[in-house]
């Protein structure tokens, strides 16, 4: 009876929201494609959310998942993922994923067994990853019938991952709250670690750039005891045959940590330091760092549409309100903003 009176109580507080006459609930394909964005709710106490935008309307729909299902995804909500038709909402502090039709966000299963589950990417048709922070291994998840069938050992905290698609998956290993300065190579065929190679301080995220190089952004080591004992971070292209280091970028001091590497073109983009950073643009070919921000206005994360290169920036305010997301083109021109969740943090497209 408690769970009955919960979901009516929550259609009766999220029943309205942004969206107009033709997102009301359980309307088939409403949610196939747009903008997603994950907020992650109030540390321990908070549930995370999801949004749903559409750039081109210039429309927003908060509190998708609970609105379409009657009970809260869990805390801290981290990433959203997508094949076809599924979409994986991975929550980390709750240690679980939840798995929804992407059209209606209805619940379809929830995976569980991790311990601290962060960011998912799909390596094969029959297979995802699911880095698990303080399990320092990733998960191997069946994608028919949603369970984690393997196991791979990384380096600490292992984080964002990207995968060729062919048999290639890089892992950064951030280390979580300590330190680690590796990526984990891994054939995605056998679920198998090829390599382990030496890279920066705290390997944070991994992209590939148009020429299908992978680039890490190791964000360099933070001792918030003392100070002078952080490290600068590095901006890195492996060679994809060899996966070694193959071009070298070095930040130009120990106290900012760049984070959050994304591509469009030939442009990468990568927010200055943790915590505020202002976005930075930079041509993939160029071999010295950009000093001036793209934009004026510092972020907690941000994205890039692999669709045309709009940016989108996310204002997490004082992490206990709901939070903002400004959206940008390519070239730093504020094109729209709009109200989330508390902490919005990432932001995927489908």
């Amino acid at each position: 009876m408690k769970k009955v009176l919960f979901a009516l109580s929550a259609l009766a507080l999220f029943g309205c929201s942004d969206d107009d006459d033709t997102n009301t609930i359980g309307t088939p394909g409403k949610y196939s494609s747009g903008t997603y964005i994950a907020s992650e709710g109030v540390f321990q106490t908070g549930a995370g959310t999801v949004s749903y935008y559409q750039p081109e309307a210039k429309t927003v729909v908060n509190e998708v998942f609970i609105r379409e299902n009657g009970f809260p995804v869990g805390n801290v909500l981290q990433d959203i993922g997508f094949n076809g038709e599924d979409a994986f909402l991975v929550v980390n502090n709750s240690g679980t994923m939840e798995v929804v039709e992407a059209g209606t966000f209805k619940s379809k299963n929830s995976v569980t067994g991790f311990t601290s589950p962060r960011y998912f990417t799909v390596v094969s048709n029959q297979n995802a990853y699911v880095s698990d922070w303080f399990a320092d291994d990733v998960k191997v998840i069946d994608l028919t019938s949603f369970r984690i069938v393997d196991s791979i050992s990384t380096g600490v905290g292992p984080e964002k991952m990207i995968s060729n698609g062919a048999g290639i998956t890089y892992i950064a290993n951030s280390g979580a709250w300590t330190r680690d300065s590796v990526v984990t190579v891994i054939n995605s065929n056998d679920h198998e670690v090829l390599k382990t190679v030496q890279v920066g301080d705290n390997p944070q995220s991994l992209q590939y750039d148009e020429n299908g190089n992978p680039w890490v952004l190791c964000s360099g080591y933070a001792d918030w005891t003392t100070p002078a004992n952080s490290t600068a971070g590095k901006l890195i292209m492996l060679d994809p045959t060899t996966h070694e280091p193959a071009k070298t970028l070095v930040f130009p001091d120990n106290f900012n940590h760049p984070i959050h590497l994304h591509v469009y073109g030939s442009n990468l983009f990568y927010l200055s330091t943790n915590y505020g950073g202002k976005v930075m643009k930079m041509d993939a070919n160029s071999t010295t760092l950009p000093t001036t921000p793209l934009t004026d206005k510092g972020f907690y994360n941000f994205s890039v549409d692999p669709s045309n290169g709009d940016i989108y920036g996310t204002d997490a305010k004082d992490f206990n309100q709901t939070g903002l997301v400004f959206r940008y083109d390519m070239n730093g021109t504020l094109l729209d903003s709009f109200a989330t969740g508390i902490i919005p943090s990432t932001i995927s497209f489908k």
